[in-house]
């Protein structure tokens, strides 16, 4: 179990019955379209309880945010990182366990933008990834930057 409250659904295995498959699709937040890895982890952390609108802004940014990741999409990704660390707990590298959400970059190209992840236990991670969707692919392919864990507020 990722955590528990009534209604909020709670397993990861739930959970990522309902993302993996999900196309990928820059700046969508329509399943029936795809999610890219900042939507993918948006909706991951509402399945939990979070509550987090796609009306909301940060930083001056929405999250409806094609216009400014068209203009800047490095920018703007990195915006996204710092929006999931203002409202999570940020863990120690080594420590993640599954369903913690992870910073990732690709070890093949260590100069590509960082994109979110989810930590899915036995050395794998929940990924949207242009060309391939959202999948589940193994962590070794991965350089963890950060982890952060989702804590319920009551």
């Amino acid at each position: 179990m990722v955590g528990s409250t009534k209604g909020i659904m709670t397993s990861l295995a739930e959970i990522s019955k309902l993302l993996v498959g999900v196309k990928f699709k820059h700046c969508s937040t329509d399943r029936s379209q795809g999610y890219d890895c900042f939507t993918n982890i948006v909706m991951y952390l509402n399945m939990l309880g979070a509550d987090i609108s796609f009306e909301t802004i940060f930083k001056g940014v929405s999250f409806d945010y094609r216009k400014e990741y068209a203009l800047n999409p490095h920018k703007t990704m990195d915006l996204a990182h710092e929006y999931i660390a203002s409202i999570t707990t940020e863990i120690k590298k080594g420590f993640e366990r599954a369903g913690d959400i992870l910073v990732l970059r690709t070890k093949r190209k260590e100069n590509t933008p960082l994109h979110l992840g989810i930590d899915a236990g036995n050395g794998s991670a929940i990924v949207a990834i242009r060309d391939r969707d959202i999948k589940v692919l193994t962590k070794k392919i991965f350089i963890i930057e950060r982890a952060y864990r989702w804590v319920q507020k009551y």
